[in-house]
């Protein structure tokens, strides 16, 4: 898997493994384009990263070592390991540009109660997806309590923006911006947390979901 966003690959070296340690296959993006093998759409072209092509991230795969006995694999695996090398690397060409592999938006609303239905929520209703890309960044719909579905969502992160930026007297608002380094296409990353505040005993309390 190439270490590098910015120059094209030229290829892979596998000698380090010597005879004893060789694969029993190896696949490469020639034989899937021959088999007909690729991605649904949503993944994009390259199952495989091509000879001649730039990584489209980091950890984008540019071969698949079979081998028909797991000792064998299991050692090739760590002598490969942390060998930056064995990838061969052609001309830079800079880190592509392209519109991001998806966005959308989680909006949620509780009822009055907490045993009340929520009033509006990505679960309950629908996620919030853009009506398009413009200059590699999501148009979001317009905001609107009575229109479609992501109308709605729109209406109401604009209310809890308001209240953000205005809170209550008694509020505490902290705003802070994070990102996370860019790995492969799994989004491993906690996605939002439900938080409270125990100020008898005074701790906060967090529900942090991942995948």
């Amino acid at each position: 898997m190439p270490a590098r966003l910015d120059r094209a690959i030229e290829g892979f070296d596998l000698s380090l493994l010597g005879d004893e340690l060789k694969p029993d296959r190896v696949v490469t993006a020639d034989d899937l384009a021959r088999d007909g093998l690729k991605f649904p759409a949503f993944y994009g072209d390259d199952m495989l990263l091509p000879t001649g092509k730039t990584p489209a991230y980091l950890g984008h795969a540019v071969a698949i070592l079979i081998y028909h006995d797991f000792a064998r694999f299991r050692f090739a695996k760590d002598k490969l390991q942390f060998h930056d090398e064995i990838i061969r690397y052609g001309n830079e060409t800079g880190p592509l540009e392209r519109d991001p592999w998806a966005s959308w938006r989680f909006v949620r609303v509780g009822g009055k109660t907490p045993f009340d239905d929520d009033a509006f929520s990505s679960l309950k209703d629908a996620p919030i997806f853009p009506s398009m890309m413009r200059k590699r960044q999501p148009v979001w719909p317009d905001g609107k309590g009575h229109g479609q579905i992501g109308e709605q969502g729109m209406f109401h992160a604009g209310q809890i923006q308001q209240e953000l930026d205005k809170p209550p007297a008694d509020w505490l608002v902290f705003e802070r911006d994070y990102s996370t380094q860019s790995v492969d296409t799994a989004a491993l990353e906690p996605d939002n947390a439900n938080c409270w505040y125990d100020a008898a005993k005074q701790a906060l309390h967090m529900v942090v979901p991942t995948r």
